[in-house]
This record gives C-alpha cells, sequence and structure tokens, in this order.
C-alpha cells in the first residue's frame, strides 16, 4: 500500500504512463508546478509497468529540489499481470491503472488521476478538495457524448445494452478524476473491473468502466476543471444541452483551470490546434520544449511518408 509522504497531507495527485507519454505527463507536472502555492505540499505517484531510469529522471528534473513536492514511481506488475490489458486507437493500456487507485492508497483523504495531456493553470489543490457531496467520485460530464453521440442509433444501443447507460446526460470524461478515499470500502474491487474489460470490448476503454459501475456515485464537477480544447458546435450545444450547461460552457471557456487536449490531435504534434498556446507556454525555456519539438519533427517525417505512400499506391 502507498501512503502519504507528507505527515500533514493527505491528498495524492496520480498518473499513469509508459516511456512513449513521459514528455508529456513532465509537461503536466510541470503546469502543476508553475501554478501550486508555496503553502500546500504535493504527493505525486506515477503508476507503470515499464519505465527507463531516462524517463524517471525528465520527471525528477523537472520537479527540481522543490521542498513541497515529491514524486514515486510504483510498479504494479504484479497487480495486472494475469490480465491482458490492450490499448486501442488512441487509448492505452496504462490508462486502466486508474482503476487501481483506491485500492493501493492508504491513509489519504483525497486522489486526483490525472491524464497527461493536460494543462493544470488553477493549483490542483484546490480542485482535489472540492466538495463531492458524499459521491465517492468527482469528473466533468461529457458534452461530447451530449451533442453527439446520443443522435445515432449505434451510439445508443452500445450506451444502453454495453455500458448499462439510462441517458447521454450522466456520461463523464474521467481525464480529471477525484476520489473521495475516506470511504474505500464502497469502491468496487477492481479485479471486478478489470476481469470485465478482458471478457467484453469497450471502445472507451477504462472510461466506459468506470461509467458503468460508478454512474450513480459521481458528482459532475465544473467544466472549467477539464474543459476538452476541440471546437465544440455551440448550436447542438444550446439544442441538446442544457441551458445551465451551455452557459457554464462558455464561462468556462472564457477562464479556464484545466486545459483537457482530448482529441487524437495533440498540441506536441500539431501546435495550431484549439488552445495549444497553454501547452507551448508552460513548455517554453525548458528542456520539455526541444524534446517536444523532436517528437514533432518525427511526427511530421512519419505522416509525410505515410502520404507519400498513399499517392503512390
Amino acid at each position: 500500500m502507498i501512503t502519504p509522504i507528507f505527515e500533514d497531507n493527505k491528498l495524492a495527485i496520480v498518473f499513469s504512463c509508459n516511456d512513449n507519454y513521459i514528455p508529456y505527463v513532465a509537461s503536466t507536472i510541470l503546469s502543476i508546478i508553475k501554478s501550486s502555492n508555496l503553502s500546500n505540499k504535493y504527493d505525486i505517484i506515477i503508476l507503470y509497468q515499464n519505465l527507463k531510469i531516462s524517463s524517471k529522471q525528465l520527471i525528477y528534473r523537472v520537479i527540481g529540489r522543490k521542498n513541497n513536492f515529491n514524486v514515486r514511481f510504483i510498479n504494479i506488475v504484479e497487480m495486472v499481470a494475469k490480465y491482458h490489458l490492450k490499448g486501442h486507437i488512441h487509448i492505452s493500456a496504462e490508462a486502466y491503472y486508474r482503476l487501481l487507485v483506491p485500492h493501493i492508497l492508504e491513509g489519504y483523504d483525497r486522489a486526483v488521476h490525472l491524464d497527461g495531456d493536460l494543462i493544470v493553470l488553477e493549483d490542483i489543490i484546490d480542485l482535489i478538495k472540492i466538495d463531492l457531496h458524499r459521491c465517492l467520485l468527482g469528473a466533468r460530464q461529457s458534452i461530447p457524448w451530449v451533442i453527439e453521440g446520443g443522435r445515432e442509433k449505434q451510439n445508443l444501443e452500445y450506451l444502453y445494452e454495453t455500458v448499462k447507460f439510462s441517458s447521454v446526460y450522466k456520461i463523464f470524461n474521467v481525464g480529471v478524476l477525484i476520489f473521495d478515499l475516506t470511504c474505500v470500502d464502497r469502491y468496487i474491487n477492481y479485479e471486478i473491473l478489470l476481469d470485465d474489460i478482458n471478457n467484453n470490448f469497450y471502445s472507451c476503454g477504462d472510461e466506459d468502466i468506470i461509467n458503468k459501475y460508478y454512474q450513480n456515485s459521481t458528482y459532475f464537477i465544473p467544466l472549467k476543471f477539464n474543459l476538452c480544447n476541440y471546437v465544440i458546435d455551440l448550436v447542438k450545444l444550446e439544442k441538446f444541452g442544457t441551458y445551465s450547461m451551455y452557459k457554464e460552457f462558455i464561462e468556462a471557456y472564457k477562464n479556464p483551470k484545466i486545459i483537457h487536449y482530448q482529441s487524437w490531435r495533440k498540441p506536441w504534434h500539431y501546435p495550431n490546434i484549439n488552445m495549444g498556446y497553454y501547452y507551448w507556454n508552460t513548455i517554453r525555456d525548458t528542456e520539455l520544449y526541444d524534446l517536444v519539438l523532436q517528437s514533432q519533427s518525427v511526427n511530421i517525417q512519419k505522416n509525410y511518408l505515410g502520404k507519400i505512400i498513399q499517392e503512390v499506391c
């Protein structure tokens, strides 16, 4: 079990990643540092199966010698060894590690699991402490499902029959996921969840699983704490969503607290995407900037070569 590293702090910040995503997780951590408060403590935990020493060293360098920050790398290979967790499309196998959070943390009051494609613009501690109104989880309502997913018959059949949902308005995104750890006995055993994943196909992976089992135990946090960067069709949002949802989105867009690069177009590969400047402004003048430029160069060459082959064939 993982216990708090600071005596006077019972809040954890958790990531799950592999070597490929380390530079981007490092960018998210850097954004947390830049928006942090000296009076708060930041207990960061990174779940992994295989990480190079160089990947860990990068994270250590980003954090530096800040007395109110600590990072630990936790290998969870023994917990998931018997499961065949596979990523697909834009979902990595590491995404399923967030299911372990309430089962491996002990002595904590709260934890937040963050995706690695986020930029945090306000002290993350404020979010972790948000009132969950006695719910186990805190997450942002899924606007894309409201305006698009619920319009197609195939999506609705999947929603109702596989994920067992009653309404598109109850679906949430797990990119920013808060856990209340004061009542861990209420969480479903992670082995049940992983068995379900092994035996069935879920198009949205861990997000579908968490929605399926915790749809009635999740509080919707404000959109500004997990604002998706891609352009939302406001006409459809106004038509299919509620007025309060429409109004909240407009306000969140004006004053975001966490930017989530939720689509497959990431700012490190496509710097001109909507709200991409938040990402580049965060990493500018750091070694992450050079690492991401290298990644971008490789991506350009790969896509360009693919385009040439496609045209020739």
